[in-house]
């Protein structure tokens, strides 16, 4: 089955978009509203650019998959054929950021290669390609892209991190907790939804008509994004505990 054009064009224009933003905008932002970004190691500044990037996709797409989780119609979970127009476009500009972000890890290897990110990144792609193609489960598809929701406070905890943003002031505490909840609720939560709704859709004969490629997606896709996501919390959990240690350690010699 083809890909429609409009979807080919959000995942070129998104692509472009977000390496212009990545090599021209977020150096030139960054330079003047963040002095300290000009004195950090030139593989510090490459992630710090990708990840202005990245904040500007996953808010972007984190909204798209909070609206489209509202249009109940279309993102109900027992369907399995259904044309979701905001869900596959979602799903394209997530793919463009995928296509952009895997060139500036290759590209910039040396400074932010990352073998786990690399194969997620070409998991992810697979995985949101089968629900572009086809008119496929679009509950599945947006349960997988509503995880970005977390993602740009994610990037803000690393950045705050390598500024040096004492982890016992406010700004840090609240940003780590903010992390700490959405992750729980838009990544682990919504996994145990996925994977109630996964038994329900399997009991369809229906299911078994569809292509092979989006069962695979839908379900080997949904085990390895979830381990990952397990994987993940526990460190972020982990940090979550030893900062607020900290923190209340410090409130107390204040009081």
């Amino acid at each position: 089955m083809a890909l429609p054009t409009i979807y080919v064009i959000t995942v070129a224009v998104t692509a472009v978009t977000l390496g212009i933003i990545c090599l021209l905008v977020a150096p030139r932002l960054l330079r003047r509203f963040v002095p300290k970004y000009a004195e950090l190691p030139i593989s510090t500044r490459v992630e710090f650019d990708t990840r202005v990037m990245s904040v500007c996709h996953s808010t972007v797409v984190g909204l798209l998959s909070i609206f489209a989780a509202l249009d109940v119609d279309s993102t109900k979970p027992d369907i399995i054929r259904y044309d979701s127009f905001l869900v596959k476009l979602n799903c394209a500009i997530v793919v463009g950021y995928m296509v952009i972000d895997t060139l500036l890890l290759c590209l910039f290897w040396k400074h932010k290669g990352s073998v786990l990110f690399l194969f997620h990144h070409i998991v992810a792609t697979w995985v949101l390609l089968t629900f572009l193609v086809y008119n496929n489960l679009p509950y599945f598809a947006n349960s997988l892209l509503i995880m970005e929701v977390a993602n740009p406070f994610m990037h803000l905890r690393w950045m705050m991190g390598r500024l040096e943003t004492p982890k016992t002031s406010l700004i840090y505490a609240v940003n780590q907790l903010t992390v700490t909840v959405l992750f729980f609720l838009f990544r682990l939560a919504n996994a145990v939804l996925y994977w109630k709704y996964t038994y329900v859709i399997l009991q369809k004969e229906e299911y078994y008509g569809l292509e092979l490629t989006t069962i695979f997606g839908h379900l080997l896709g949904g085990v390895i994004f979830h381990l990952m996501n397990v994987y993940w919390f526990w460190k972020i959990w982990k940090g979550t505990v030893k900062m607020a240690k900290h923190f209340l350690a410090v409130q107390k010699k204040l009081t």
